[in-house]
């Protein structure tokens, strides 16, 4: 079999495929904001290649993209530094904490209960 072929018959299996799928399938509701704008969407129609525009306008003066990189290296040291930033505890150290915490809430109870 010549790969032409194979390639022809390869797309009318996914043709095929696709018509049945599509056919077999119910129609689906568009989606709601779909309904809302359907009026303006149809106003609008297809873009046109006319409203392309010519000319790029991409800022190409390194000294400007050197200024933007010291400004955002800036600030993710300053994100780096804050101690938000810091990794959670360990689940083991997270369990010695509220251990201790109980144990500390236990015997402030305690301790109030034998004062009154």
């Amino acid at each position: 079999m010549s790969a032409n072929l194979a390639l022809s018959l390869l797309a009318l299996a996914i043709t095929g495929a696709a018509t049945v799928g599509c056919a077999s399938g119910d129609r689906a509701e568009p989606p709601a904001w779909f309904k809302q704008r359907e009026k303006e969407l149809r106003r609008e129609g297809y873009p046109r290649l006319a409203n392309i525009p010519d000319r790029v306008d991409a800022n190409v003066d390194q000294a400007h993209w050197d200024q933007v990189r010291s400004e955002l290296d800036a600030d993710a040291a300053a994100l780096r530094a804050s101690p938000r930033s810091e990794a959670p505890p360990t689940a083991d150290a997270q369990d010695q904490a509220a251990t201790a915490f109980e144990e500390k809430a236990r015997g402030d109870l305690e301790a109030t209960r034998t004062q009154h």
